[in-house]
């Protein structure tokens, strides 16, 4: 069967790619024994042992996924072949894209598959109480009994305790409630195996004092090395450095206005036959139109010499810009500012793989080094887009 066929295949069972040219990552050898009925083909045989291996198409299926350190299991998950020796980190964002957003099921089921790496939301209720949540506001993810919106900074633990978690699929209302950080943390805890980290991304405007009991749960939970933060209010950072000297700090600079606009255009076109969507348009597009035109505003760029030298002065050792790849594209000597100051750069974007490979790829046309690649998958209102984190440690001559 021909590589495009393969693809074509490909595409039909798995939602996200990966850019393994650049990186050159190749699927450890696993010597395996299988208890399947089906006996195991020959080009499959490199494969772990729960390697799906009937159905119309496997192999040339299994082998495209292979290509990208992945197959397909027995239980219909899409599983890496090794995270021990693939400079490729894939992360997953919100938990196992698969499972509801704020809940242990996603978190669990995303480090059973072998995610490197968790990235979840904190926020604070109105009594300080850390919670896992991405929203500002009920209504999307997660919904009040009642259906009354509410700010998350205002709910009290009971209020939050009464809310509905979203089927992604079916937008329909589920019998289980968001967690709390304290659960996500021993979610996560109960479930990691070595090498796997959590990637706590805040979002709310905590004090010191809330920023070291959430560090605080975090040592006695997870435990040191086994999380790192990312946020985009540099102050908030500044003072988390302060509370933990050693932990890996990450500012995440908001996305490229372009960027912005070329999301919530694509957003609009694709999501125009969501039931969700036509029975919320008027809010969403009104919340869009606002959003756009307050962050046109209020975009600040750190990717030149002295932005990074201010994040080098506040943040100190292990820290790192996390950038836009339009951003990124438009100010290239952030990277030799960076080294010059021992600082990490990623990349992300919110467009996709596909417009994010392109420009990887440009790069390496380039002499660009690229070490290492983490996955992100990222959905909207019931449609999955995936959001690829680039890390640019070095640059060829």
């Amino acid at each position: 069967m021909t590589s495009s066929t393969r693809m074509l295949h490909f595409h039909k069972i798995v939602l996200l790619a990966v850019l393994i040219a650049i990186s050159g990552c190749k699927s450890t050898q696993e010597a395996k024994t299988t208890t399947q009925s089906t006996a195991t083909p020959p080009e499959l045989a490199h494969l772990p042992s729960d390697v799906r291996v009937d159905g119309t198409d496997i192999i040339d299926i299994q082998l495209t996924l292979g290509d990208r350190n992945l197959y397909l299991a027995d239980n219909g998950h899409i599983k890496m072949v090794s995270i021990s020796q693939c400079p490729i980190d894939i992360s997953a964002h919100r938990g196992d894209f698969r499972y509801p957003e704020s809940s242990d099921i996603a978190i669990a089921a995303a480090l059973v598959d072998n995610y490197n790496s968790v990235e979840i939301d904190v926020m604070q209720l109105k009594d300080g109480t850390w919670v896992n949540h991405h929203d500002s506001q009920t209504g999307r993810a997660t919904v009040y009994y009642t259906g009354k919106r509410y700010k998350i900074e205002r709910m009290s633990p009971k209020q939050y305790a009464n809310l509905k978690l979203r089927d992604k699929a079916s937008n329909e209302l589920l019998d289980r409630r968001p967690i709390t950080a304290y659960e996500a943390f021993t979610t996560f805890a109960a479930y990691r195996s070595y090498g796997q980290t959590l990637n706590v991304e805040i979002k709310s405007e905590a004090n010191g004092h809330e920023l070291a009991k959430l560090d605080n749960m975090l040592r006695q939970t997870v435990g040191l090395g086994g999380y790192y933060y990312s946020a985009s209010d540099l102050e908030m950072l500044e003072r988390l450095r302060g509370i933990n000297p050693t932990v890996y700090l990450g500012f995440v600079q908001g996305a490229h206005p372009t960027s912005v606009d070329k999301l919530t255009a694509d957003l609009r076109r694709g999501i125009s036959n969501d039931d969700y969507y036509l029975d919320n348009q008027n809010k969403i597009e009104f919340a869009g139109r606002y959003g756009t035109k307050r962050y046109r505003s209020r975009y600040k760029n750190y990717a030149s010499s002295a932005g990074i030298k201010k994040l080098s002065d506040k943040l100190g050792v292990n820290s790192g810009l996390h950038l836009d790849i339009r951003s990124f594209m438009q100010n290239p000597s952030v990277l030799n500012s960076s080294h010059r100051y021992g600082m990490k750069v990623y990349t992300y974007s919110i467009n996709g793989t596909d417009f994010h490979q392109s420009q990887l790829k440009r790069l390496a046309k380039k002499s660009y080094q690229m070490v290492s690649l983490s996955i992100q998958v990222h959905t909207r209102s019931a449609k999955s887009y995936l959001m690829l984190l680039c890390q640019i440690n070095a640059i060829s001559p």
